[in-house]
């Protein structure tokens, strides 16, 4: 793969990072990837020092809200649209049976709200799911008894029920609320890559990826990730 470095975020909903020589910019609120080719091979710099640089030039402005106003004042003319597709070919892991009817209750609910908000409002929908997650404490007494990695297994099982399309962004948005609510924290982390283009997401907690092979960090971009 080369390299990968984490994304820094610029503004309100703009993050960008480093993937190999290429700069890899994320726009939530246009549910849009973008990537300026070669941009580190013309800089003397570190690649941390170049993304620090850009990262202050856009808040000078803070009138910046949206990604337009990026490109006129970085002139970043090579911008190209990589589209808004995570990985169409990623497959939830063997998962079984939910054990208690008040998990499988969960995650139906859990999978079938976020995969709807995805639908509908694309990355937006992720702050909006975690937003209406506080719906979901009703489930907390029964389903704090179980472990990570059984909730993981329950939002697998009930995956039959998404509405999205965006398989591992839905299936990673469900398993964070599910882990939220139960009160083991977790992250939902978005990582990307350029040529080819690749977009996926993943959950971490206490340190293990609950929903992707323990490798996919040092393959990936991580672009953005929520708490």
């Amino acid at each position: 793969m080369g390299s990968a470095d984490a994304g820094k975020k610029w503004i309100k909903n703009i993050h960008a990072g480093r993937c190999q020589s290429d700069l890899i910019i994320l726009d939530i609120n246009n549910n849009r990837y973008y990537c300026v080719p070669e941009f580190f091979c013309a800089t003397s710099l570190a690649q941390a020092d170049a993304i620090n640089i850009l990262h202050k030039s856009l808040r000078i402005d803070k009138n910046h809200r949206n990604f337009d106003s990026c490109i006129d004042q970085l002139r970043l003319t090579e911008a190209k649209d990589l589209g808004e597709a995570f990985n169409p070919r990623w497959q939830i892991s063997t998962y079984s049976s939910p054990k208690s009817l008040s998990m499988r209750m969960a995650s139906i609910f859990v999978v079938t709200s976020t995969s709807l908000l995805l639908k509908i409002f694309g990355f937006r929908g992720i702050r909006l799911s975690m937003m209406a997650a506080s719906c979901t404490r009703i489930f907390r007494c029964t389903l704090s008894r179980w472990s990570p990695s059984d909730l993981t297994n329950a939002v697998n099982w009930a995956y039959r029920f998404d509405l999205s399309g965006n398989q591992c962004l839905s299936n990673s948005l469900a398993v964070k609320i599910m882990l939220d609510t139960s009160g083991h924290s977790a992250s939902l982390i978005v990582g990307a890559r350029t040529r080819p283009f690749r977009s996926h997401a993943w959950v971490v907690s206490d340190g293990k990826i609950m929903n992707e092979d323990e490798n996919i960090e040092s393959s990936l971009v991580m672009m953005a990730t929520f708490r």
